[in-house]
């Protein structure tokens, strides 16, 4: 189940942060671990020696500007960035196996792993996340609702999930998600510069008529196109797992809208 916010969590925060210089509200707010209701929270705060608190609702954050000078900026929207397994891929879902790709070119100074990006692939102008993956074959997968419609799109090593988070696009600059107009996404090797010009009319009727097609050149398969069935907007999460508990895959979430106001949008019954 989604993590519920206590609605004690706001007030036991600002009980904590009472009477605080600028230092100890610093250390109250970097062990703090708990979802907020930032609703119940100010967005400004004064100190007991002068400096000031921001609580930023829209990043989420605790920004403390000591009055002797420094600034120290609190992450307190993480807990709203997770996501358990069972809450992104839901016990109704099966998996319809797709294409694999090859095997990703290796990032410089990077040993080992690869980038891997999804975007629309009719969509010239569209932006596409910056995804790190183990090298290797990348298998791509459709979650399928009851009816058969697409609901996760998946790719990477899915096998041992223990959780989702978020990350970034690939300019860094906002939460990755998925905006695709033809109701298409393409999973690729990001460092093949081969693969939008690869990308034909052929391959986008092949997806829609089969849920995949592979783009394939003299380097194998560099991407997949997946239909999604409809244009939308969508949410892109990292998935945790493995023994080290590092990003083994990623996920378009077709049910959720991109991250709002710093947190992932649940789903709503």
């Amino acid at each position: 189940m989604v993590r519920p916010i206590d609605p004690t969590a706001s007030p036991r925060l600002l009980a904590l942060l009472e009477g605080t210089d600028g230092h100890a509200a610093g250390s109250v707010l970097a062990r703090w671990s708990e979802r907020l209701d930032w609703s119940a929270l100010p967005k400004r705060l004064t100190l007991a020696d002068g400096s000031s608190l921001e609580l930023d609702h829209k990043r989420r954050q605790g920004i403390v500007r000591e009055v002797r000078g420094g600034t120290f900026v609190a992450d307190l929207g993480r807990p709203d960035r997770m996501r358990d397994l069972e809450d992104v891929l839901t016990p109704d879902l099966t998996v319809e196996a797709g294409p694999s790709l090859d095997g990703l070119l290796e990032i410089p100074f990077i040993e080992g792993r690869g980038e891997v990006s999804v975007n629309d692939p009719l969509d010239p102008k569209g932006k596409r996340t910056r995804d790190f993956i183990d090298l290797g074959p990348v298998p791509v997968v459709r979650f399928l609702d009851g009816d058969g419609f697409p609901r996760v799109v998946g790719y990477g090593d899915l096998g041992h999930v223990t959780g989702f988070g978020t990350t970034l696009m690939s300019d860094g600059g906002a939460y990755a998600s998925l905006r695709t107009h033809s109701g298409l996404a393409a999973v690729h090797d990001a460092r093949r510069t081969s693969f939008k010009r690869s990308v034909t009319g052929s391959h986008a009727e092949q997806a829609r008529a089969e849920g995949f097609a592979p783009v394939t050149t003299k380097d194998g398969v560099i991407g997949v196109v997946v239909d999604t069935r409809t244009p939308g907007h969508h949410l892109v999460l990292a998935a945790y797992g493995g023994p080290h508990g590092g990003t083994v895959g990623y996920v378009v979430d077709l049910r959720r809208p991109p991250v709002e106001d710093g947190a992932i949008v649940d789903l709503r019954a």
